[in-house]
């Protein structure tokens, strides 16, 4: 048997050494790599905290549409934007309509209301009305216009910052209403101003602007003009954010006033709209009111939901009842449902998941045991 001497001995276990500390810092090296990689991906990811925390969230939320809806109803989406306004339409011929758009603050997740709920494959809207200037009620239109293709658009007549308007004309000189006639004059061709006697109509359905009735108004909310949409006899009216003024003038002015069955209240459920005046020429079966939760106006005001309840009407509220569906049937059978999409209790932050990965990417980077190399 030959004798291994101490220097072949010694001679082996260096050998053997420098093959694990040069594998060892190999494997080391691959480590930091693979971490600085996750690293700078986790780091990027924070440009685009919005967009990632309303995929997670949107996506993990409960949309609840009930099975008596069917596909070639009428269906009137009165959303939940806080306290702005927004209103989608799903005419019964493929079409559809929106009606105000919100404040910026919603205009994402209003835009993935659309478009997951709604608009699944087409990203078309053939109409949007815009009733007047202020920003929770057009804020949310610059995202709309880039989101979808707005083929047709009627807009208040008040003119932005930017425009060259009349000596006599309103204008109103914010950012965001600017941005938003900017938006729409770049991404849409057809283009209207709001005025009574317009009328969009299609099989079994039209809607009539029965406003504004004067071209000039002191207070930019009474540029709104009051819509009735009809189908199969049943009837939706829209105020926008008139005011008590202008309903006591569209009463005065038309004789022929249908009862109305689901009335978006004006204003949030302000006192200054949703007169007696109006509610008796209408006598309206049911009123939703749009507002934020613990909104800072404290709308909707006692006095406007007295008014209501004198009249019978069922209060619906985005605040307490989220987004509601009222929904037509071919037979002229009119429904409802409240909470179309049901956030969950808690909101998760896009800071929450990247410590989560990055604790993750560190554990296994650094702390977890080490792969054994065999021969």
């Amino acid at each position: 048997m030959a004798k291994i001497t101490k220097d072949k001995l010694d001679n082996v276990k260096k050998k053997t050494t420098q093959k694990i500390r040069s594998r060892t810092m190999k494997f080391s090296k691959g480590r930091i790599i693979a971490f600085v990689i996750c690293a700078i991906i986790i780091g990027l990811s924070f440009l685009f905290t919005t967009q990632l925390e309303n995929y997670i969230n949107f996506s993990i939320n409960k949309i609840n549409i009930t099975d008596e809806v069917g596909a070639d109803d009428l269906k009137i989406h009165y959303i939940d934007v806080g306290q702005g306004d927004c209103t989608f339409i799903e005419l019964p011929d493929g079409k559809n309509m929106i009606i105000d758009t919100g404040s910026r603050s919603s205009a994402t997740e209003l835009a993935n209301y659309i478009s997951k709920v709604i608009l699944t494959d087409d990203k078309t809207i053939d109409y949007m009305i815009l009733t007047h200037s202020d920003e929770d009620h057009i804020g949310g239109s610059v995202t709309i216009f880039d989101r979808f293709d707005v083929l047709n658009v009627y807009r208040p007549n008040i003119y932005s910052k930017s425009e060259t308007a009349p000596d006599d004309a309103t204008i109103h000189s914010s950012d965001i209403y600017d941005k938003a006639i900017s938006s729409m004059y770049k991404e849409t061709n057809h283009i209207l101003y709001n005025e009574a006697g317009i009328i969009i109509d299609g099989e079994d359905y039209n809607l009539m602007f029965y406003g504004p009735l004067d071209e000039n108004y002191d207070d930019v909310n009474d540029y709104s003009p009051i819509l009735i949409f009809t189908y199969k006899e049943k009837t939706f009216m829209f105020t926008g954010d008139a005011s008590s003024s202008v309903e006591e003038d569209f009463v005065n002015n038309y004789t022929a006033i249908p009862e109305i069955d689901v009335l978006k209240t004006g204003h949030h459920g302000s006192k200054t709209s949703t007169s007696d005046e109006l509610l008796s020429a209408t006598s309206p079966d049911f009123a939703v009111i749009s507002c934020g939760e613990d909104n800072k106006y404290g709308h909707p005001n006692e006095e406007t939901l007295t008014r209501l309840n004198n009249v019978g009407a069922t209060i619906l509220r985005t605040d307490l009842n989220g987004s509601i569906l009222f929904f037509v049937n071919d037979n002229g059978e009119i429904g409802y449902q409240i909470d179309t999409y049901v956030p969950n209790t808690y909101y998760i932050k896009w800071w929450y998941v990247a410590t989560t990965l990055g604790v993750i990417v560190i554990f296994i980077c650094f702390f977890s045991k080490k792969i054994k190399i065999k021969k």
